[in-house]
């Protein structure tokens, strides 16, 4: 039974314009969207095991050097993805919604935002590299030179969450700015498109908004972990969800 979805679809049957969902979205301050002008898909990674292609809400599939595995939930997260990245300098493991890391399926312009919630239960933040968001090719090659929307902590750059978008080689921009990562606490990392201008947010504070170097092509949602040394690198997503425009569908 996909309680899940079950959740889901009463709260779609009494939303309003303004409304919010359940409790776990009072705590993260997530919006229910008003249903005539946009829609939210979102997985809260409420299932048992590994991820395999085409699990959850959103269809993830997995890529890489280890494992993404349920873990179990701690009070106001339900439910823990663990994503791994491996032991060895250069591994990188990703999830992503669609069926390969390499194939965009979404033109920014349709999207009305996304949000992520995630913390880091490693020992220490050295050489940690997360992506999150919405990029062209998430796979361990190129994810740091794609073109992308979304947020990247590079612990070698920045000891904060920075917003990111880039356009091709050497065009980006890169928002750096708020308090230090820290390990072990939860951060909800969301930005939101207002004509082809993106402002990111961390924990519902505004870093900044960027414009310049905004996607044209086609993107997917994705999160990425890559280590730059012989450790294992750990990344815990409690939940994951993107706005899509409706448009005149509705």
């Amino acid at each position: 039974m996909d309680l899940y979805h079950t959740k889901v679809s009463a709260i779609t049957d009494n939303a309003v314009a303004g409304e919010v969902g359940p409790s776990e979205w009072n705590d993260l301050h997530i919006p229910y969207p008003d249903p005539t002008t946009t829609l939210l898909y979102e997985d809260d990674f409420i299932f048992e095991g590994n991820l395999a292609g085409g699990r959850g809400e959103l269809g993830w599939t997995f890529s890489g050097s280890d494992t993404a595995t349920s873990q179990t939930g701690v009070a106001g997260h339900p439910g823990i993805l663990q994503l791994a990245s491996g032991p060895t300098s250069g591994n990188t493991s990703a999830i992503v919604s669609g069926a390969a890391n390499t194939t965009g399926i979404l033109l920014q312009g349709d999207c009305a935002g996304f949000i992520w919630v995630i913390r880091f239960p490693s020992a220490a933040l050295t050489n940690y590299n997360v992506w999150l968001g919405l990029f062209a090719d998430s796979s361990a090659a190129n994810i740091a030179t794609t073109e992308a929307i979304g947020f990247k902590f590079v612990q070698s750059e920045s000891a904060k969450w920075q917003g990111w978008t880039r356009t091709g080689s050497n065009e980006e921009e890169d928002i750096d700015t708020g308090a230090d990562v820290a390990l072990n606490t939860w951060y909800q990392v969301e930005a939101r498109n207002a004509a082809g201008t993106w402002t990111m947010y961390v924990n519902g504070s505004s870093i900044g908004s960027a414009s310049t170097y905004v996607p044209a092509g086609a993107l997917q949602l994705a999160a990425v972990v890559k280590t730059s040394t012989g450790t294992t690198k750990l990344v815990d997503i409690d939940y994951a969800g993107i706005k899509i425009k409706t448009g005149t569908r509705y």
